[in-house]
Parts: C-alpha cells; structure tokens; sequence
C-alpha cells in the first residue's frame, strides 16, 4: 500500500510536470499561463511541506506555507541557475529553456524524496475543506467580490465610473456586519476563504488602475526586472539597494518566462496574489490566541492598512514582510517540530533578506530586542524562584528525581502562594529566538547585504549616521518626515472633515493597541503563558498569550514609538511601512484591546467596541469617507487630485517614452520633473544615468544638449514638480523652452529639443 502511494505521488508529479511543460513549449494560450503559475506558485512548496512530513498541518497554514515555499524555491533555485550555468558557457542562464528543464528536473528529485522521507505524501498535501450547506451560502456572495473589482475597476478605467467600486467598498464592512451576527453559526473553516475573497478583491483595486504601472518605485523596480528579462541574467547593476531584491528582478523574470504575459500586467498582478495571503497569516496567528471569529477582524484590520492596499507599488516591501509575518507564524504553530520550525525559518529568513533590505533589517533588530529582553525575564523569574522555594523544595532539586517535573507541576496543582511549582524550581520556558538563531540571520544579512549587493550595506549604514547626527534636531516636527507630522495633525484641515475623522479612527486604533499590549502587561497572570505557574486565563482568550510572541510583541511596540521619536530615521524608511511590518505582529492586540475596553465597560457585546472603530477606519482607508464628503481623493475611485496626478501613466506618456527611446541619440540626456524620471524608466526602459532633473539647468537657461520630456501633468495642467510634493507653475520655467524648438506632441506628453 505504502509502494503505491509513494509511486502515485512521483507519477502524479511528473503527469503535471509533462502537461505543464508541453504547455509552454507549445505556447498553448490560457492552457499556458494556468499550468505555468501552479507550476511555480504552488508545486514547489507542496513537495517542501511532504519531504519535511509536516502532514500535521491544518488546511490554511499547508496552503500558506506552500505559496511561502514556493516563491523561495523559486527565486533560491533561480539565482543558483544564474551562477552556476555561466560558468558551463551559458551566457543567458534564466532563458525559458533553461529554467523549464532545470526546475522540472530538479523538482522530479525532490518529489522522489519526498515520497521515500513521507510515506503518506501526496499531491495537493492538502484535503478539502468540508464545508457544510450554510457556510457555503455565507460564502457566495464574498465569492464574487473579486469579480465586482475586476469588473468596477474595467468600468473606472475606461468610463471613469466608479459606482461598482463604490458598491463593493461598501459591501465588505457591510458583511463584516452580517458575519459578526451570524458569528455562532460560523466555524473556523469559512473565516479563510471568506478572508481571501476580500484580500485579493482590495488589492486588485490599485493592481488593476491604469494599464501601466502605478507608483513611484515600483517604475525603476520594472526596469530592473526587464533588464533581468531581455538579458537572461541576474546581476547588481544599479549599484544601489535595489540590487539586494530579487523579488522585483529575478523572481518576476521566471514568472514572465513560464506565462509569456504582458510584462506590466504580470509586475502588477503578481504581487498582489502572493501577498493576497498575507492576512490569513494574520488569522493564523491571531487564532491561536483569540478564536476564530475575532482572528477574522483582526485580519481585516489588518487589511485596512494604505501599505496592505497599495501592494502593486511597494511591492518588494510587502513581499518581505510577507516572509517576516511567515517566519513569526511557524515559530508558534505548535503543530510544527522543532526541526521543522528551524529548517522554515532559516528559508523564510533568506527570503526576506532576499526580498528587501530595510524589512530584514528591522526584523533582525526585533528577534535581538526579543532576545535581550528573554534574557531579562529569564534572569528575572530564576531569581524570584530562588527567593521564594522553600527548602524543603530546594532539596528536592537535588534529589533523585533531578530536574525533571513531576504531574503536579504540569498540571499547576503544586504550586505555592506566588504561583510557582515547588517540585520543580528551575525556570524553563520553550524559546525560539535563540543565539544560533540569531548567528545565523546575521551571517545571511552580512553576505547578501555586504558582499553580494553592498549598495543596501551601504544604505542603512548612511540611514545610522544620519540619525545620531540629526540627534540636534530632536524637538523640530519636520525632521521626523512628512508621515510622523501628519499623524500628529500637522495640515490635517486641510483635507477638511474626512481628513479629521481619518486622524481619529487610525489614532483609535493605536489605542486600542496600546490598551491590548498594557493591558497584557497588568494582568500577565491571566493572559501570558507563563511556565510553572497556575493555568488562568481571561474568558476571551482560547489560550494564554505565548510569553516569547509578546516579548516580540513588545519589541515591535518599541520600534514604532522610537521610530517617532528619533528624527531622521523615517526619512530612509516611512512610518507608514514600519507600522505596516510592526502590525503583522500587533493585530491581536488590536482585538484584545477592543475586548479588554468592552470587558472593563461590563458588555457583554464586545464585538461591538471593535466594530466601531474598524468598520470606519475601513471605510476611511479605503477612500469612501472622502467620497461622502464631496473630497474625492483615492486613486482608485478619482481621476483627479495630487495621488492621480503624481502615480498614474496615461497613454500619452506611455507613447512618448516610447517614441524617446526610439529616436533620440544615445548618451543624450533627458531632461524633466521629479516623477517623469520614473516613467521614462518604466515605459521607455531608458537608463537612469541618461536622465536629470531640469531644476537642474542652470539659472533656468536654455540646455546646449538634450531633450526635454513634459508628462500628462506638465502639459494639460501646466504644473512641474521639480521635487518630490513641490509643485510649481511651469511658466517659472519658461527660459528653459525660449530657444527649444517642439519636436513631439501627443496632447498629453511632449519633446522639446
């Protein structure tokens, strides 16, 4: 029985493998692009999960963690590909040839692994979710939030309509409602497919505005990764930190190969479905603790935040802390071995170091505070045991039983007056962040940091010096970044009523953070795990807190506060991504803070605290609040206002740069605003080093040499921002253009030379 199920499991394997490479040698359109993404986004991961025989896994963490290991596999497998084959003669190791028949190969030996390690190893790893008659009619409706966004956003796009959008905006906080009043007749089954529903129709909003790419970064990220594409060929090329990503160079690149897609649709849509998982880790994690109902809000709360809705244009950020929240999430999955737990983490933390620098950067700085502060607490409690044994007690150490517990101890029934176990009075408490751990996450950050691609090396140590040395300006608002001044009110009436109510709901809900974690603290007795000690709990806990989650809990805590307070330090890494990593971690205590406030009010609706607060953050996040009022602002549901201005890629544009590329002579520089250099990259793939500033020309003087490139905005608005957020009126620019002549003009976009 056991010969035929490993044979099955090889067979089905190579079956898929077979179909999926016929596929795309043959280029059989959808057939293609289906078959190539299930290769890459979810194989891999699959055959990982059976050859670590972690079978003990529940559905959702198996899913997780297969998407996880398989984006890893694939960018680890592909950067191996890129530096061994070149020294065999193959000049273009990342060709779809190349990488087809490596990754097939080796993937086949690993699925013969894994049958031989697992006997029980099968193909999806994964079993159905057996959902009952109600809970499938509770998720119908969710189901087609993806196609209402796919849909609304189409019409946006092309009629500039955005009634459906409006309508799904509305609906998600709306069933939120209905899912808190039917939450009895809910198991924990429905709360992930119905989570998903709603994760992948929020980020398909932005994914899906314009037909090009949208943001700012994310611009020179595409270009990176076409340099990798048309090159065959992973190298540092920018000298810069994005040479540290392969999230947005190689692993886009292999994808490309495999689906044979529109390049900017895959850039655009290929982040948001992998971080699409990122709030069921937070349920995962929040489950553990709170159940499953109120793991759900904390998702969505989590799914509320700008950073988690603008994933298309921050995408290497998002990927990162994709691996961070993973890594925190196998680190307390008690149904994982300590083996398997070490052997995730160590992947999970190369992927992140791999995928962004300022992300790694500070989850390494929370496993060291996590780390000191065990240390601490571990000092602490073996002191206090020593005070407190009696000697009695103290003789029994030294007996013959040793230093092993007896039942009593497990079961808290022997216990003295302060809590702790007198048959056993050697503090013990299971820790994960441990010295060789933390050895080798820095030997990780060293290498890739400092001798692959030292432009991020170089980076934060520039990011260190400028904090201490901004130390001087400590109490001046502004040296802490625009982010820092505006959730401290700074221009906040200036957005009129919807910005006031958006500063109240988002400092809500820091405070009901801040309430969850302090209330933690008080009462640790009753809500922290704590070894030896009597087993109480709060009614609303399904389990006491581990002590290590928030011990790591408390360093995230830290880092947002003294990133607030040290000036400089946001101006290398915004506060709105720091809060985003940091929340990963922080949103049970969101929860805990609404139940806690609810539980001290003496209600006995809890959910209702929670509910006031998050539903209108959600909406205010999202844009609605704004809409109401008459002050329309968000991207996704405006044509107008400074984010449309400044992220969006018109046709126009798009035609322009193309037409640039084509017809100007190389090693000319172009010349425009600060958010046109981007573009050119993107949409013209012309290298930066060509490009400059024109508040760079001279007293405003005619150039010798060169192009001048105007954008949409330039040209319709007349409105040049020679610098980030500093919008002037292009006719203080006006000497530049007297002795240029018009070369190009779409209407939208022109060429002056």
């Amino acid at each position: 029985m056991l010969k035929s199920l490993k044979g099955r499991f090889v067979l089905l394997i190579f079956a898929f493998l077979l179909a999926a490479n016929a596929s795309i040698f043959l280029d059989i359109v959808i057939l293609r692009q289906i078959l190539g993404f299930v290769f890459l986004a979810f194989i891999p991961g699959i055959i990982i999960l059976n050859i670590l025989k972690l079978n003990k896994l529940g559905l959702t963490e198996k899913a997780i963690l297969s998407i996880g290991l398989s984006i890893s596999f694939v960018m680890f497998m592909g950067l191996f590909i890129n530096c061994v084959y070149p020294i065999f003669g193959y000049s273009k190791p990342l060709t779809t040839d190349s990488i087809l028949i490596s990754f097939s190969v080796i993937m086949l030996l690993l699925a013969i692994i894994a049958s031989l390690r697992n006997p029980s190893a099968s193909f999806l790893g994964i079993s159905k979710p057996n959902l009952n008659t109600s809970e499938k009619s509770l998720l119908l409706l969710p189901a087609f939030f993806p196609l209402l966004s796919i849909l609304g956003m189409n019409i946006m796009n092309t009629a500039n309509n955005n009634n459906i959008l409006m309508i799904l905006l509305f609906l998600i906080p709306a069933y939120a409602i209905v899912i808190t009043i039917l939450r009895n007749r809910i198991t924990d089954k429905t709360y992930p497919l119905l989570i998903f529903f709603i994760s992948i129709s929020l980020l398909l909003l932005h994914a899906l505005r314009s037909n090009y790419i949208l943001g700012v970064d994310t611009h020179e990220e595409y270009y990176l990764f076409q340099i990798v594409l048309r090159t065959g060929h992973w190298a540092p090329i920018s000298k810069g930190p994005l040479d540290a990503c392969l999230s947005i160079s190689l692993l886009p690149a292999i994808y490309q190969s495999f689906l044979n897609i529109n390049p900017e649709y895959l850039f655009k849509l290929l982040y948001p479905l992998f971080v699409s998982v990122l709030p069921l880790v937070i349920f995962v994690i929040s489950k553990k603790y709170v159940g499953g109902f109120y793991a759900f809000l904390a998702s969505l709360f989590f799914m509320a935040q700008y950073t988690f809705l603008w994933t298309t244009a921050d995408a290497r950020t998002n990927l990162g802390i994709l691996f961070f929240s993973l890594t925190i999430m196998i680190l307390f999955l008690k149904e994982l071995n300590p083996l398997g737990k070490r052997i995730l983490f160590v992947i999970f933390a190369a992927s992140c170091t791999a995928s962004h620098y300022s992300s790694t950067y500070l989850f390494f700085f929370i496993l060291l505070a996590t780390w000191i502060g065990m240390e601490i607490i571990s000092s602490i409690m073996r002191r206090r045991i020593k005070i407190v044994a009696p000697p009695t007690s103290i003789m029994l150490e030294n007996s013959s039983q040793g230093l092993s517990q007896s039942k009593g101890d497990l079961d808290g029934s022997n216990t003295n007056a302060f809590g702790i176990g007198q048959n056993n009075f050697q503090f013990k408490v299971k820790r994960y962040v441990t010295l060789p751990i933390l050895a080798t996450f820095f030997i990780l950050i060293y290498f890739w940091y400092a001798q692959v691609s030292p432009g991020a090396f170089s980076s934060a140590v520039g990011l260190f010096q400028r904090t201490f040395l901004g130390m001087k300006q400590f109490f001046i608002l502004e040296s802490r970044g625009s982010v820092v001044a505006s959730i401290m009110g700074t221009g906040v009436f200036e957005d009129g009523i919807p910005g006031v109510i958006t500063l109240i709901f988002s400092w809500l809900t820091v405070a009901l953070i801040g309430v969850g974690i302090i209330c933690t603290i008080v009462m640790y007795p009753k809500m922290i795990l704590v070894p030896n000690s009597l087993k109480r709990k709060l009614d609303f806990l399904a389990v006491n807190i581990d002590i290590e989650f928030f011990v790591i809990s408390l360093a995230c805590s830290s880092i947002l506060f003294l990133s607030v307070v040290f000036p400089y330090v946001l101006k290398g890494y915004a506060l709105d991504r720091t809060y985003f990593q940091m929340v990963t971690v922080l949103s049970p205590f969101f929860v805990i803070g609404g139940l806690m406030i609810a539980k001290l009010c003496r209600s006995s609706k809890a959910y209702l605290v929670i509910l006031l607060i998050l539903i209108p953050y959600l909406l205010c996040q999202t844009g609605i609040i704004y809409q109401v009022f008459g002050s329309p602002q968000d991207i996704t549901l405006n044509s107008n206002g400074p984010d449309y201005s400044i992220l969006y890629t018109h046709d126009q544009e798009h035609d322009c740069a193309i037409w640039l590329k084509n017809n100007i002579a190389n090693g000319n520089t172009i010349y425009s605003d600060f958010y046109s250099e981007y573009k050119l990259m993107s949409q013209g793939l012309i290298n930066p080093l060509y490009q400059s500033l024109i508040e760079n020309v001279a007293n405003n003087q005619a150039i010798n040499e060169g192009y001048i490139f105007l954008r949409y905005t330039n040209v319709v608005d007349r409105v040049l921002e020679v610098k980030a957020n500093d919008p002037q009126n292009l006719a203080e620019y006006q000497n530049v253009f007297n002795q240029e002549s018009l070369i190009y003009n779409n209407g939208g976009s022109q060429v002056w030379k």
